[in-house]
C-alpha cells in the first residue's frame, strides 16, 4: 500500500511538473507565434482585398484594393474618394513607390509616410510582420480577465517603418489583439485593435483595425477588410515602369 502510495504521489508531481512546463514562457516559441498570426491576417501569399479607411468616425472616407504578390509585393490601388483614383502605390520588400495622374513616371516615397489620418502607407500595403520584423521574445501575462502573450517584434532593417512592436496575442488562439509600434527613440507612436474576427477563406480573421495616434490622441482611423479572394496578379505589375498603366 505504502509503494502504491509513493508511485502515485511520484506520478501525480510529474503531471504537475509537465503542465507548469507547458504553461511556462520557456515553453512558448516566438518564431510560431508570429508565424500563426500572420497566417490568420494574410490567407496566403498571392491575394486580393479591399480596404476602407475612415478617418474620425466620418471625417474623411478612402478606399483602395490591396493586390498582394509572394507575399512581398503589393499594389495599393485608389478606388475612393473618386479625385484619387488611378493613383497606384508599389511595395517591392522595402522600396516603394507611387504613380499619380498627370506626372510621367513613378517616385519613391517611404512606407512611414501618413497615407491617411493615422494610417501609414506600410499600414495598408502590408499585412504580415514577418518580412519586416523579428520576433525576440515571448511573454505570457493577465490582461483583462484573460491570458495574453506579448511578443516583441525588432526590426530587420533600418529602412523597417517602425523599430518596434510590441504584439499581443490570445493566448489560446493565438488571435491578435493589438500591436504597439515604436519609433527608434523609443516612443510609442501608434496602436493598432485587431476587431471583429470574420470567417474568411476558412480562418477566423480580423476585418475591423482600429488605429490609435499616440502622438496626436485625436487622430483614430478605422480599417475595414472585405472581398478577400485568393488571386494571383501577373508579375509585370509590380515593377514602377507599369504602375502607369494599372487601371
Amino acid at each position: 500500500m505504502k509503494r502504491r502510495l509513493t508511485t502515485f504521489l511520484l506520478l501525480l508531481m510529474f503531471a504537475m511538473v509537465s503542465v507548469a512546463a507547458d504553461n511556462s514562457d520557456s515553453a512558448l516559441i516566438p518564431e510560431d507565434i508570429l508565424t500563426r498570426v500572420d497566417n490568420i491576417r494574410a490567407p496566403g501569399s498571392d491575394f486580393i482585398f479591399t480596404v476602407t479607411a475612415d478617418v474620425n468616425n466620418g471625417e474623411a472616407i478612402s478606399e483602395y484594393t490591396v493586390k498582394v504578390n509572394n507575399s512581398t509585393k503589393s499594389l495599393v490601388l485608389y478606388t475612393k474618394p473618386i479625385k484619387n483614383k488611378g493613383r497606384v502605390i508599389l511595395l517591392d520588400d522595402r522600396n516603394m513607390w507611387i504613380f499619380i495622374p498627370g506626372t510621367s513616371r513613378a517616385m519613391r516615397i517611404s512606407p512611414q509616410q501618413q497615407l491617411v489620418g493615422a494610417a501609414s502607407n506600410a499600414d495598408i500595403s502590408r499585412v504580415v510582420f514577418n518580412i519586416d520584423y523579428s520576433p525576440i521574445s515571448a511573454v505570457i501575462k493577465n490582461e483583462q480577465s484573460r491570458q495574453v502573450i506579448e511578443v516583441e517584434l525588432q526590426a530587420k532593417e533600418a529602412s523597417t517603418p517602425y523599430r518596434k512592436v510590441v504584439l499581443f496575442v490570445d493566448k489560446r488562439s493565438l488571435q491578435p489583439i493589438k500591436a504597439d509600434f515604436y519609433a527608434l527613440s523609443g516612443k510609442k507612436l501608434k496602436s493598432i485593435a485587431y476587431l471583429e474576427y470574420s470567417m474568411i477563406l476558412g480562418e477566423d480573421r480580423p476585418v475591423k483595425l482600429v488605429i490609435s495616434d499616440s502622438v496626436n490622441t485625436s487622430k483614430t482611423t478605422t480599417l475595414t477588410y472585405s472581398h478577400f479572394s485568393l488571386e494571383k496578379t501577373p508579375a509585370a505589375f509590380y515593377q514602377p515602369s507599369y504602375l502607369n498603366r494599372i487601371r
